[in-house]
């Protein structure tokens, strides 16, 4: 792929990221209204690494799982800008696929569809189509960041078009495939969906191989920026973890600095590299 086509895809990004904003600012306040009823009648807590921490010290309250969407999809679109302003002139595969990893956060605002269905009473139906995008945009984002670390390996397949098609179509399926139960959420909000247990060791059996792929890479480039950039990706993990899953304001602030700070780690590293060679 070449630069100015890769920067076009970039710009594409960029516009797709602002249209969750415009869907955040007309459904924020039916939102805002049952967020304390859909958490009050969640069927378990949320699990994850964080929620492993900071469980079993605070109780959940309606809003952080609210206010993850919103610092998600706000994100998506800051990282998106500022990689394309610094990458311009930049060639970088792992930048590729890092800001893909960073605009699948966009399709957290469709997590937004179980308090409005129940705010404006709409069939559990368009609950679970929803959440099956949300889904979609989970896979997608964390078999981008797969192959980010690939790329940091020194893979140097050129075709990128053909690997977004192939992480897109294996994203699709595994969205359209996995069971959802429509009348059940835990208290960040999200559907439960079958193989729960599945999916979350194949999630971090994935995010290990990724780390580990930087640290690799810092030894076999002889470049100490790869191992500063695996740092910075376990930030964006453990961050990314904490906002899929928050219940509280805790989980949400470490999540909020972890995915931010792990994110300008990792770019200025890769950026740093890239432009000395």
């Amino acid at each position: 792929m070449t630069l100015s086509t890769r920067n076009r895809l970039l710009i594409i990004g960029m516009v797709v990221s602002v249209l969750p904003i415009g869907g955040m600012l007309l459904s924020i306040v039916d939102s805002f209204k049952v967020y304390p009823t859909i958490i009050a009648h969640a069927t378990l807590r949320s699990r994850g690494f964080a929620q492993f921490l900071f469980a079993p010290l605070f109780k959940p309250t309606p809003y952080p799982s609210f206010s993850a969407i919103i610092v998600l999809v706000a994100y998506a679109l800051i990282l998106i800008l500022l990689i394309y302003f610094f990458f311009e002139k930049t060639h970088s595969p792992e930048i590729l696929f890092f800001a893909l990893f960073a605009l699948s956060f966009s399709l957290e605002i469709f997590r937004l569809a179980l308090p409005l269905s129940e705010a404006r009473g709409w069939p559990p139906a368009y609950r679970v189509t929803a959440y099956r995008i949300v889904l979609f945009g989970r896979q997608f984002g964390l078999l981008s960041l797969f192959i980010t670390g690939i790329y940091a390996t020194g893979w140097e397949f050129q075709k990128h078009g053909n690997i977004i098609l192939i992480i897109t179509a294996a994203a699709l399926l595994s969205a359209t495939i996995v069971p959802l139960d429509g009348l059940s959420w835990d208290t960040a909000g999200t559907l439960i969906l079958g193989y729960t247990s599945m999916f979350m060791v194949a999630e971090i059996g994935i995010i290990l191989m990724t780390i580990v792929s930087f640290f690799i890479a810092a030894y076999s480039r002889g470049a100490k920026e790869f191992t500063l950039s695996g740092i910075g990706l376990l930030l964006v993990c453990l961050g990314r973890d904490s906002l899929l899953r928050a219940d509280t304001w805790i989980a949400l602030g470490f999540g909020t600095l972890g995915l931010f700070f792990g994110s300008w780690l990792l770019t200025t590293r890769l950026h740093r590299f890239y432009l000395w060679m």
